[in-house]
């Protein structure tokens, strides 16, 4: 087993670190002889195409006839391709069929967790992935809990990724976002060793995201900004590097550019915006039964 990860490392490394073109081009490269090999080459590869959004090609080119890590990439690109609830609720029903034949399945695990967690369905991702059976699951997990400000449990799953794979690229990136949840001291520490991977790896939006949250904890926003502008460079519709910008033109005092950011923002379909909406809508309704409970 280890044996194939080696063979994959290039094609790993940079999918984790957010470099999904890169992860392609190395897949390209690739001429394995192993099968086993080639399915996780092909998840990769079509995660890094959900990653980008090409949402048509991972539904066009896979089917209920491809091996299962791949029917699950196939559900995920589904899921997040529609904006519609009962479409996405489909999909997880779909996936739990598969999950019922194949559970046990690295990838199908992980993409359960991944659906879950995003659907809002959090003891259903824990469900999943409770009992990781994969680094990535362990991080999902990690990530998790984080969300869930549970960071004792987050830095136990953590220090099994590190037994696992103390020098994998995702185990550095999870550490680093440990240590920003746990504050303090540890700002400087996470925001170090995003820096290294930078510099080791170049860099990619993801990793100039978590410098700059980092960089806002030790509240060098002028430096986040400069980040962060790169990253949109980088993906001009990223979704979490317009957030971030937010938040640097709220502490930068630069009110004309929070409205431009936040109309990117909802034209990205990010997550955040959603739950933007959400709260201006109840804070709608609240005004609305105030004034009507008082005769206004």
């Amino acid at each position: 087993q280890m044996a194939s990860e080696d063979v994959l490392f290039e094609v790993r490394t940079n999918f984790w670190l957010g470099n999904y073109q890169g992860c392609i081009n190395a897949a390209l490269k690739k001429k394995l002889g192993n099968d086993a090999d080639v399915v996780q080459r092909d998840v990769f590869v079509y995660r890094s195409y959900v990653a980008q959004k090409n949402y048509k090609l991972v539904l066009d080119e896979l089917n209920d006839k491809s091996p299962i890590p791949l029917q699950a990439v196939r559900l995920l690109a589904a899921y997040l391709s529609s904006d519609a609830v009962e479409a996405q609720v489909q999909q997880l029903d779909l996936l739990k069929q598969l999950a019922s034949t194949a559970g046990s399945d690295q990838t199908v695990q992980l993409i359960a967790g991944t659906m879950y967690y995003a659907q809002g369905q959090v003891e259903e991702a824990l469900k999943c992935i409770h009992q990781p059976n994969s680094i990535e699951s362990m991080a999902l997990l990690a990530m998790v809990y984080l969300g869930m400000n549970r960071v004792p449990l987050a830095e136990a799953a953590l220090s099994q990724m590190q037994q696992a794979d103390d020098d994998a690229v995702i185990t550095q990136l999870t550490g680093a976002w440990v240590a920003i949840f746990q504050g303090g001291e540890k700002f400087q520490d996470a925001y170090q060793a995003l820096q290294e991977l930078v510099d080791k790896w170049g860099p990619t939006s993801l990793l100039l995201n978590g410098l700059a949250v980092a960089a806002m904890h030790l509240s060098h926003f002028a430096d986040a900004e400069h980040g962060l502008l790169e990253a949109l460079e980088k993906n001009a519709s990223d979704g979490d590097s317009l957030v971030n910008l937010l938040v640097c033109s709220l502490h930068l005092r630069k009110p004309e550019l929070m409205q431009r950011y936040l109309n990117q923002i909802k034209l990205a379909r990010h997550p955040w915006a959603a739950r933007l909406k959400s709260m201006e809508e109840s804070f709608d309704a609240a005004v609305a039964q105030f004034v009507a409970e008082r005769g206004i």
